[in-house]
């Protein structure tokens, strides 16, 4: 017989608890949140808009259909009647992760118990075709409570597929598809609170690099809600003195920014470079300092805080630095050699009649040289910062590989530094463009070309 039906069968009697009315606030203490103990909800649910990649909560368990909820404003329960235990006589490949035959566990199951919270995970709201490879990276970043948490879901043999393993090094992760709508097995090992911290990431078509959801903290309770312990909000973690952009060789100075600020000083600083998927641990302390590198530019940073028992307690959301290309030098033009003359015999010649002065036009006597600085976007508006040696028109174009994007903008540029202001047809949407700069005068054409990555 399958340890699927087994574990079913062993928590079929379930009674029905009245769950507390919610307080309004998006991130709350556990006593103040909102059980959600039988019923179905899609507690990892990420959606993509206007950019940005989040996590949310679909709540189909009440009786007034679906509600979006923050995950910040529930409690997931495990009511005392999902303790299953775990039979003798069964093959182990179907009880393996389950823990060994006797011991006691907690079981939100795959398969729909109308007594029990149904836990289930859905990217239906975000089409194919949005994400390289219709791909989303579900990570599972740390479990701290009294035992561990197993997500897995089962095969049609009835043999168990692990999802994201919690009782093991983490973090781990799993990819899931968009489009999708899917439940699982989740499997704690112990009665009492846990702290659960999901992130997912995934990257746009088309796109350079991923985009995260940065971490999530879950709540979850096993057991008996009247003896659910007072847990206070943790504090909201930021990141402070970040400038818009760096010049190579400059000094980043970032600082850790509890609020409201606790007794907690405990931080651990994390990177993401390049290509990565995953952030690397950089640096500790309530500061981080560094000296800026063209190679940094697009990094996301960002720094979590650690009780006594270096558990995670507050995580601040992702910040990105921009370090800005030394500008392009216009060439140092060396003036002629100074040949002596050599003495020749005097000739005598007829008085020579010279001709008329030949006037040039006003503003074009100047050299002709562009320098163009970094380039900024801000919604449909373009700032470019340039340097002209002399008057000249000036064109802007915005490309994305061999495509132009924009309808060049063109116009007469006084000599200095200026910072021209288009206006673009619409906002750039995520990715990496450059920008290219003519300027035309008295014949010459001089072009200059700038990267702008839009995040």
């Amino acid at each position: 017989m399958k340890i699927r039906a087994l574990l079913i069968a062993a928590a079929a009697a379930l009674a029905t608890a009245a769950a507390p009315a919610l307080a309004g606030a998006a991130t709350l203490p556990t006593q103040e949140r909102l059980p959600l103990s039988i019923g179905h909800v899609d507690a990892v649910a990420p959606s993509w808009a206007d950019g940005r990649l989040t996590i949310g909560l679909h709540d189909d368990s009440g009786e007034n259909g679906s509600v979006e909820r923050d995950p910040g404003e529930v409690l997931l329960h495990a009511k005392p009647e999902s303790e299953v235990e775990i039979p003798a006589g069964i093959d182990p490949a179907f009880y393996a992760v389950w823990g060994p035959a006797g011991s006691k566990v907690w079981l939100l199951p795959q398969t729909q118990n109308p007594d029990l919270l149904w836990a289930g995970w859905s990217s239906e709201t975000i089409p194919d075709g949005t994400f390289s490879g219709n791909a989303i990276t579900w990570r599972l970043l740390s479990v701290s409570g009294p035992g561990w948490l197993k997500i897995f879901d089962d095969s049609p043999f009835g043999l168990p597929q692990m999802k994201l393993d919690g009782s093991g090094p983490l973090p781990v992760s799993t990819e899931m598809r968009t489009a999708t709508h899917a439940h699982f097995n989740w499997l704690f090992s112990a009665k009492g609170l846990y702290r659960i911290r999901f992130e997912v990431s995934a990257t746009p078509a088309g796109a350079d690099g991923p985009v995260s959801s940065g971490p999530v903290e879950y709540r979850a309770f096993v057991g008996d809600l009247v003896d659910l312990p007072d847990d206070p909000i943790a504090p909201e973690l930021s990141i402070a003195g970040l400038h818009g952009s760096y010049a190579p060789g400059e000094q980043v100075e970032l600082s850790a920014v509890q609020s409201p600020q606790g007794e907690l000083d405990h931080y651990h600083w994390f990177a993401r470079c390049g290509s990565a998927t995953d952030f690397a641990e950089v640096g500790g302390g309530a500061a981080y300092a560094f000296t800026a590198a063209v190679e940094q530019d697009g990094c996301d940073y960002r720094v979590t805080l650690y009780d006594a028992t270096h558990t995670p307690v507050a995580t601040s959301p992702t910040v990105t630095l921009h370090v800005a290309a030394p500008a392009e030098q216009p060439p140092v033009e060396q003036p002629p050699a100074v040949v002596p003359p050599i003495e020749q015999p005097p000739v005598v010649t007829p008085p020579a009649v010279d001709p008329p002065a030949i006037r040039r036009p006003t503003g074009v006597t100047a050299k002709l040289s562009l320098t163009a600085r970094a380039a900024t976007t801000r919604g449909r508006r373009l700032a470019v910062g340039v340097r002209l040696g002399a008057t000249a028109r000036v064109t802007v174009e915005v490309r994305r590989g061999d495509r132009v994007l924009t309808r060049p903008a063109t116009a007469t540029v006084r000599a200095g530094t200026r910072s021209l202001r288009i206006r673009l047809r619409k906002p750039l949407t995520r990715g990496r463009y450059r920008v290219v700069v003519t300027a035309r005068a008295d014949g010459r054409v001089v072009t200059r070309t700038l990267t702008l990555r839009v995040r």
